[in-house]
């Protein structure tokens, strides 16, 4: 229905897509418009040409994480996490205090002071 790439399949449903590739983000943002209008996910299917459990799948993603971006693809273990203040200004006062400081050295330094819990990671 909305795409235009030449190398998309088509579905049982009629539906188009790129195999291994998140819908595209106009796509997901008209299911998640016709979610917020109250049509249910089987509608929203027959629509757009895709199972349910897709339209599902995306209206999911939005309720949790709060965006229409699919879920990031290649390290799923990996999740962000939102930087708290204190850690910010622990940051800041090393870089001031020594410039050329280092990643490895920062993640270091907040271990050792127990700003963060865990081992440092690998940049």
């Amino acid at each position: 229905m909305f795409h235009s790439e030449a190398k998309c399949e088509t579905n049982l449903l009629g539906g188009l897509y790129d195999r291994g590739r998140p819908l595209p983000l106009y796509e997901r943002e008209y299911i998640l418009n016709r979610n917020h209008d109250g049509w249910g996910a089987n509608a929203i299917a027959a629509q757009v040409g895709h199972c349910r459990k897709t339209v599902d799948n995306i209206v999911s993603v939005y309720e949790t994480t709060g965006s229409s971006f699919p879920k990031s693809i290649g390290n799923p273990g990996r999740h962000r996490t939102k930087t708290i203040q204190p850690v910010v200004d622990v940051i800041l006062a090393e870089k001031v205090l020594k410039p050329s400081i280092t990643a490895s050295e920062l993640q270091l330094k907040l271990v050792a002071d127990e700003f963060v819990t865990g081992t440092p990671f690998r940049l």
